[in-house]
């Protein structure tokens, strides 16, 4: 009879296979599991969180036009703070104000204050050399330096009818008048007699250092003085 027992044993081995069974229900707990993706569902919430964003990119489309109208501290803006590029040139509060002063560009082209003024009509350093009225005045009339070399009449005169320093280069009586009809050592340059026949045909080297008579003799063999100038 004692090996019944052994049997019932085995029955109670039984008991592991209902643990077994009771492994269901972690099945079960997984199928609670389904409460997260449940909650995943719930994330669908900050996907609407997420179209409510979209109103503050429209806010910062409309911080990124502010920007560019509105945003300081450039080196321009500290320097003129203009409105607009007319604004930097009639209105401009800078360097351009202290050498000027104009109040539309106009004003800056026809009726300057400044250098432009000195060489259209001038009072000072220009009146003190020349005292022109005009630009052709200054070329047709002067009575500065120009006056002692040309003494012209009209422009065309100073071209046409010198009698200074342009009349030396046509008629010279001077330095000029060397190279024109020379009488003197520049004329061994143009019409030697004999410094080129020592060039061309010389006889020997020894006949030009053994028989000078004299140092122009070597250069030239003069008859007399007066030849030589």
């Amino acid at each position: 009879m004692e090996n019944p027992e052994p049997s019932s044993c085995k029955t109670k081995n039984t008991e592991p296979t209902s643990y077994r069974t009771k492994n269901t229900e972690p099945s079960s707990c997984k199928t609670k599991n389904t409460e997260p993706s449940s909650y995943k569902t719930k994330n669908t919430e900050p996907s609407s969180y997420k179209t409510k964003t979209t109103e503050p990119t429209s806010c910062k489309k409309n911080n990124v036009t502010e920007q560019t109208f509105s945003e300081p501290e450039t080196l321009n803006q500290l320097l003129v703070r203009p409105k607009t590029l007319n604004h930097l040139l009639v209105r401009p509060k800078t360097l351009n104000q202290l050498l000027i002063r104009p109040k539309t560009l106009n004003q800056l082209l026809i009726r300057p204050k400044t250098l432009n003024h000195l060489l259209i009509r001038p009072k000072k350093l220009n009146q003190c050399l020349i005292r022109p009225k005009t630009l052709n005045q200054l070329l047709v009339r002067p009575k500065t330096l120009n006056l002692l070399l040309v003494r012209p009449k009209t422009l065309k005169q100073l071209l046409i009818r010198p009698k200074t320093l342009n009349q030396l280069l046509i008629r010279p009586k001077t330095l000029n008048h060397l190279l024109i009809r020379p009488k003197t050592l520049n004329h061994l340059f143009i019409r030697p007699k004999k410094l080129n026949q020592l060039l061309i045909r010389p006889k020997t080297l020894n006949h030009l250092l053994v028989r000078p008579k004299t140092l122009n003799h070597l250069l030239v063999r003069p008859k007399t003085l007066n030849q030589l100038l």
